[in-house]
């Protein structure tokens, strides 16, 4: 299940009460602000990213959290933030037998599936964004460029501080740390991933979203 952090505080102790979250991790889902991590609490794995949302108007990036909890036959999200809506990830294993079959992991797959290829997506509009600068820079229009400089660095250091914490435990997952009952990904990650198969025209961003 999927829920915002703004879910009803009653439902959500009912839950952690129902599958025995450890305390620790349920009170770091409720307060945010973690860095990305994996922790492993007896039979749940305790997992944290960190999805971006571009601002299209602004240029301006938005890091939200995801705070995600695994057991052998459950996933819980808490979600803090616009980004990481997983509308498109429920489809996407709905959709996908592979991904049914794998239970667990098989969410865990589709969801980290789904902030990389948002970074990726990013990453192409940070590019485009410098290449606009550069054009506007040497136009010879003599235009003051030194607010949009400052915005562009502001851009680069709001990927790159979402970014680094995030590999590490991307690492951790490639390498099979969440194996372990329900949490079985060796099936998963030898599969051709989307983001390496060729794309026409400028990728779809994710963008702001109502879902829950």
């Amino acid at each position: 299940m999927d829920r915002p952090a703004c879910a009803h505080q009653e439902e959500f102790d009912l839950i952690t009460s129902e599958v025995r979250l450890h305390p620790l991790a349920v009170e770091d889902a409720i307060h945010a602000h973690q860095r990305p991590k994996l922790e492993r609490y007896d039979d749940t794995l305790f997992v944290v990213l960190k999805p971006l949302l571009y601002m299209e108007q602004t240029s301006d990036i938005e890091a939200g959290e995801l705070n995600l909890f695994l057991g052998a036959d459950f996933v819980i999200s808490v979600r803090h933030g616009q980004a990481g809506a997983l509308t498109g990830v429920r489809r996407r294993i709905e959709s996908d037998p592979d991904l049914l079959a794998a239970g667990p992991a098989g969410v865990l797959y589709a969801i980290c599936e789904q902030v990389v290829d948002t970074y990726s997506q990013i990453s192409h509009e940070v590019e485009h964004d410098l290449i606009a600068l550069e054009r506007k820079v040497f136009s010879g229009e003599h235009a003051d460029v030194t607010a949009d400089i400052y915005s562009l660095k502001r851009e680069v250091l709001g990927f790159r501080t979402a970014q680094d914490p995030l590999v590490p435990v991307l690492e951790e997952i490639v390498k099979g740390r969440p194996a372990g009952r329900g949490h079985r990904l060796d099936r998963l990650l030898d599969r051709p991933h989307p983001a390496r198969c060729p794309r026409r025209g400028r990728p779809a961003v994710n963008r702001p979203s109502d879902d829950p």
